[in-house]
This record gives structure tokens, sequence and C-alpha cells, in this order.
């Protein structure tokens, strides 16, 4: 069997929510990286191997005819740093919760929390989806695959049906903790670091995350799906 090359992928760009300008052995792609307006992605992208093909397009010859945002390190950044505050703070505040932030109302009125929670989401989706360049048009039958490089013994053995169903059970056991917990405790800190901070961010924290779930993997490039 022929061993397959295998290349970093680095973020160089932006051009809107959905697709980004990706460097991957010294040519130029557009990724198609996030798509708002598909459910799936804010159901179980979180997962680390889940995420390991996407679609390319190969525009290193004609590059300069897109308009290419500054690619905000900072998000990468704030991606670590919160991953690293957020435990920390996990178990503060689940063991040693701050009794002046103590409201038993809280519980009382989850359902407003809910309400509230679930209208914060709506308006993410909007501002992703209004971020959308409806300009943009790729022909699908250029595009390439970039798929991740991964040991057999990490691929694992299930079907895929079997593995969407693993990922969306795994989904709404996070998610509703993340919900519960913060509502349950009746605490205003324990509120916002569980139930909005813990719940926003397992909908929507893969969207500003690129680079981030790019650095799991090294990749090669295949010519069609036909092909893989």
């Amino acid at each position: 069997m022929e061993k397959k090359a295998n290349y970093v992928a680095r973020v160089v760009g932006r051009l809107d929510n959905r697709y980004y300008l990706i460097e991957v052995h010294n040519r130029l792609y557009v990724i198609d990286y996030f798509n708002p307006k598909d459910i799936r992605n804010y159901l179980w992208r979180f997962n680390a191997y889940n995420n390991t093909e996407y679609l390319i397009y190969d525009v290193t010859e004609q590059v300069e005819q897109y308009e290419v945002k500054p690619f905000n390190i900072w998000l990468e950044n704030f991606r670590k740093v919160f991953d690293i505050v957020s435990i920390a703070l996990v178990f503060w505040l689940l063991f040693f919760p701050p009794k002046f932030a103590n409201n038993p109302m809280i519980f009382s009125s989850w359902r407003i929390v809910l309400i509230l929670f679930f209208i914060g989401a709506l308006l993410i989706f909007l501002v992703l989806n209004l971020g959308m360049d409806k300009t943009l048009k790729f022909n699908f039958q250029d595009a390439l695959l970039l798929r991740a490089t991964i040991k057999e013994n990490k691929k694992g053995s299930n079907s895929s049906f079997f593995k969407v169903i693993q990922h969306l059970i795994t989904f709404i056991l996070l998610f509703s903790g993340c919900l519960f917990i913060g509502i349950f405790n009746s605490n205003y800190l324990t509120l916002l670091l569980f139930t909005f901070i813990g719940g926003y961010s397992i909908l929507f924290i893969y969207a500003i995350s690129i680079q981030y779930n790019l650095n799991r993997f090294k990749f090669h490039i295949i010519k069609n799906k036909q092909e893989a």
C-alpha cells in the first residue's frame, strides 16, 4: 500500500463564518469549515475524532480575487485559556460555591432561565448566519477532500450509525448536564459558568476554533471521494 503524504494545515485568513483560507504543503485552499445553516454542526462537532474530513478548493492561482480577512489568533489563545480556566472554575464552583451568590429563586425560576438561554442561543445562531458572504460560490466538482490521518486503533470499529448515536447521546448528556447543574445549584456564578458559558460553548465554540481543531491532526489530500 502506498504511504500517504501527511501535511500540517495552517489558517491564513477568513472569508466569512463558513469559509477560511488555509495553507497545506505550500498551496492555498479554501476550506468549507463550518456551515452555520447545518444543524449537525451544533450537535456533535465537539467530538475530537468526528471532525476528520473537510471539503477544500485549491485557490493558489486565484487567491487575489477573494477578500481575505485577518485571522484572529486571539480566538485560538482564548480557547486554550478558556479550557484551563474552566476546569479550575468547575471544581471550585461544584465543591466550594460562594454563598454570597446563592439565590433559591434560581431553581424555582428554571423555566425563565431556559427561555433566556435559548433566546441567547438563537441570537448567536442568527449572528453566525448573518456573517455569511453570499457572493462566495464554489463548484462542488472542483472540491478536494482534506482528510486527517488517524491510526487504525483510534478510528474504532463501530459503524457510522452507532457513532452518530454515540455522539448524539454524549451531546445530550453534556448539554443537559451543563444546563441543569447551573440551575439546580441555585448559585449565580454556577449558573453563569455551567448553564450559559458551558451550554453556549458546547453549541458554538467549534465555529471559532478552526486552528485548534486542525492542530489535532496531520492531513492528506484526496482528489475525489471515489479514491477515499
